[in-house]
């Protein structure tokens, strides 16, 4: 009886144009040898594209299928590694799936046919070689890669964006970005200065908008890569790189002390919730107003709010160089808060607020009228008849006068009246002394937009 030959052929994307590999030379050589053998030809199966590592491919599975299904009696491959390159995965095929179904395997290359007790014997030993020439290939690969991280070189880790702070050249090595460079050198000045991942997350994607996130997963991880001090790594070991550094050594470490002292804590400093963290603003400047802490002889723990313009706070956050204001202690500020909400007229505030407003309409016809005169001014400067500074100076004035005339729409669209009505709901009812701290911040902020803290006095202003 006439044997139904079936034969298989792969390539990978790599061996596409390889001269002996290409789908049509081994499709050439293998109907020749199936009509030299007088074998009718049932089915071509052909993985283009295809790596040898899984036999999860759609041609392979195919075949798997008309095998079980006895519609083939021999399959024929140009090499024993266009089945496979596993040894496990070729005497799967041959063990469990060809021989059960009296199917013979016959490789042109290797000149051997599984019907003989020899090809037996070779494909097993094949199979072997195959798979020691795959892990030869891949150790060769790990050691190259370890001798170019022991030259400097970064290893991407086939990732094609660079690490931020840094762009590939032409060569794909890594130099300085600089304006990412700045935004990774402000990450850990703010760090030791004291900041947490939050806040500096926020100062980094108001200050440095781009294609870089700035999470605080993403911050806290550049943190501690020491690629920022000129070293590269492979397999957990470290290598002095060729890129030029952003971060010098000394920040550096001093962060990673700043980092561990900070996980080994327990101290209230960092489990410590600020009823008003965030909230208070400086009456004299307009500054935001820090948590500190005091420790007395002793041990003690005094805790203020203190206006972030004093001296040796981060410059961003102040608004002028040395504030005159007071230190205010926090429990005082925070009873006297919880004290005026206690005492609001919920009544007299919803009427208030349900007088006649403002008509939104006109706010937003403002806006567009200043987008107009902002577009007219770049009109001018590109025809050249107003200086740049001129031009700077109107447009930096007009953009101040739009964000004030968009936060007082945002302000009007905030809170409907039943929204207002609920959260008053939730105020009357709010059981002041037996609640926990988180619970009464949640409140405090569903209410109040901010504290102004004078010298002897506070201005709470709610959310309108």
């Amino acid at each position: 009886m006439d044997k139904k030959a079936a034969i298989y052929i792969r390539v990978s994307t790599q061996e596409q144009a390889t001269e002996g590999y290409s789908i049509q030379a081994q499709t050439d050589r293998l109907t020749k040898y199936v009509e030299a053998k007088d074998f009718i030809l049932y089915k071509k199966y052909i993985d283009a594209g295809y790596s040898a590592s899984k036999l999860e491919r759609p041609a392979m599975q195919e075949l798997i299928q008309d095998v079980k299904s006895k519609k083939v009696d021999v399959v024929i491959v140009y090499k024993l590694d266009r089945l496979s390159r596993s040894q496990k995965d070729t005497m799967y095929l041959i063990e469990d799936i060809f021989r059960p179904n009296d199917v013979e395997l016959i490789s042109m290359q290797e000149s051997f046919d599984t019907s003989t007790a020899f090809g037996s014997a070779t494909v097993g030993m094949l199979s072997v070689f195959a798979q020691l020439e795959r892990k030869s290939i891949s150790e060769r690969m790990i050691t190259g890669r370890v001798e170019r991280a022991k030259k400097g070189f970064y290893h991407t880790g086939g990732q094609d964006r660079p690490p931020a702070g840094y762009q590939f050249n032409s060569d794909n090595q890594l130099i300085i970005n600089e304006y990412e460079a700045a935004a990774i050198k402000d990450l850990f000045r703010l760090y030791n200065d004291g900041l947490g991942k939050s806040s500096i997350s926020e100062y980094l994607k108001k200050n440095y908008p781009g294609k870089n996130k700035w999470l605080p997963s993403s911050i806290d991880r550049m943190l501690k890569n020491s690629l920022y001090i000129g070293k590269v790594k492979f397999s957990g070991v470290e290598y002095d790189g060729i890129h030029e550094p952003i971060i010098d050594e000394v920040t550096f470490y001093k962060t990673q002390k700043e980092i561990a002292r900070r996980k080994q804590s327990n101290t209230k400093r960092y489990n410590y919730v600020a009823l008003l963290g965030g909230l208070c603003e400086c009456g004299i400047c307009g500054a935001k107003m820090a948590n500190r802490r005091a420790v007395g002889r002793k041990g003690k723990v005094y805790r203020y709010y203190r206006c972030y313009s004093k001296k040796g706070s981060p410059k961003h956050m102040m608004k002028t160089d040395g504030c005159s204001s007071k230190a205010q202690q926090q429990f005082i500020i925070d009873e006297a808060v919880i004290n005026n909400l206690k005492n609001i007229d919920v009544e007299a505030e919803l009427k208030r607020r349900s007088a006649p407003q403002t008509n939104t309409s006109l706010i937003s016809s403002q806006i567009e009228s200043i987008d107009k005169q902002i577009n007219k001014l770049i009109d001018l400067f590109q025809v050249d008849s107003m200086p740049l500074d001129v031009i700077s100076e109107k447009i930096d004035k007009l953009n101040k006068e739009k964000q004030s005339m968009e936060k007082l729409l945002e302000r009007k669209n905030r809170l409907d009246k039943t929204e207002l009505q609920h959260r008053f709901d939730i105020l009357k009812s709010f059981d002041w002394d037996n609640s926990s701290i988180e619970s009464k911040r949640a409140v405090i902020e569903m209410l109040v937009q901010k504290v102004i803290i004078h010298d002897n006095s506070i201005e709470i202003i709610l959310v309108e």
